[in-house]
C-alpha cells in the first residue's frame, strides 16, 4: 500500500478481483493499524524469507524437482515394461500356436505311421501264421510217426520206419525254410504261434520301405517339435 497526498494506492497480487477483495478484507480484519513503512518492509521480508536464494523453499523446490524427475523416469520405465509384457504376450501366443501346430503334425505323422505299419504287417502276419502252422503240423506228424514206430509190431516196423523218416525230413525242411525265410527260430508249440507271428510280422514290417519312410517322417516331426 502506498500513501500519496491525494490518493492512497493498494497493490494486491491475486488470481482475480474476488481473491484480491478477500485478501484485503482479511488483512483489514487481522491488523487494521498502519504501522509505517519500516514495519511493512520488515513484514515483507519475513513473508518472503522462505523463497529467497538458499532458503527452505529452494530446497523444497529442488526436492520436488527431483521427485518429478524420478516420477517421470518411473512412468517411462513402467511404460517400457508394459510394452515388454505386451511383446511377451504376443510371443507366448505365437509359441503356443507353433507348439500346437507341431504337436498336431507329430500326432498325424504317428497315426499315419501306425496305419502304414498295420497295412504292411497284416499280409506278413497272415503268411507267417500259415507257414508257422504248417511247420507245427509237420512237427506233430513227426511226433506221431515216432510214437507209432515205438509201438508198432515187427511186421509193420518197416512201414512205420519209412513214415517216420518221411515225417522227420518234412519237419526238418519246414524248420529250415522258416529259419531262412523269416531269419528266426520257428515256434515251439501251437500256443506260442500267435506271439511268434506278431513278433515276426512286426519285425519284418519295420524293414519295409513304406514303414521306414513313415518312421522317418515321425522322427522329423518329433525333432521339429523339440526344436520349436
Amino acid at each position: 500500500m502506498t500513501r500519496g497526498r491525494q490518493i492512497n494506492r493498494l497493490h494486491v497480487v491475486a488470481e482475480s478481483i474476488v481473491g484480491a477483495r478477500a485478501q484485503f478484507v482479511e488483512a483489514m480484519e487481522r491488523d487494521p493499524a498502519d504501522r509505517g513503512l519500516d514495519h511493512a518492509t520488515h513484514a515483507a521480508r519475513e513473508a518472503v524469507r522462505g523463497i529467497i536464494k538458499d532458503g527452505p523453499m529452494q530446497r523444497v523446490g529442488e526436492v520436488l524437482a527431483r521427485l518429478d524427475q524420478e516420477a517421470q523416469r518411473a512412468e517411462w520405465q513402467a511404460e517400457r515394461w508394459e510394452q515388454t509384457a505386451n511383446r511377451f504376450d504376443v510371443q507366448r501366443a505365437m509359441h503356443r500356436a507353433q507348439d500346437d501346430e507341431t504337436t498336431a503334425v507329430l500326432r498325424h505323422a504317428e497315426e499315419e505311421a501306425a496305419r502304414v505299419r498295420a497295412e504292411v504287417a497284416t499280409p506278413l502276419a497272415a503268411e507267417a501264421e500259415r507257414e508257422g502252422a504248417a511247420y507245427l503240423a509237420t512237427v506233430e506228424a513227426e511226433t506221431t510217426a515216432n510214437a507209432r514206430l515205438a509201438t508198432v509190431g515187427q511186421f509193420g516196423k518197416r512201414k512205420a520206419r519209412d513214415a517216420h523218416r518221411t515225417a522227420t525230413e518234412q519237419a526238418q525242411a519246414a524248420r529250415s525254410h522258416l529259419r531262412q525265410a523269416w531269419e528266426a527260430e520257428p515256434p515251439r508249440t501251437p500256443e506260442s504261434l500267435p506271439a511268434w507271428v506278431g513278433q515276426i510280422s512286426a519285425q519284418w514290417a519295420e524293414n519295409e520301405p513304406r514303414v521306414s519312410d513313415a518312421n522317418q517322417i515321425v522322427e522329423t516331426a518329433r525333432a521339429k517339435r523339440a526344436a520349436t
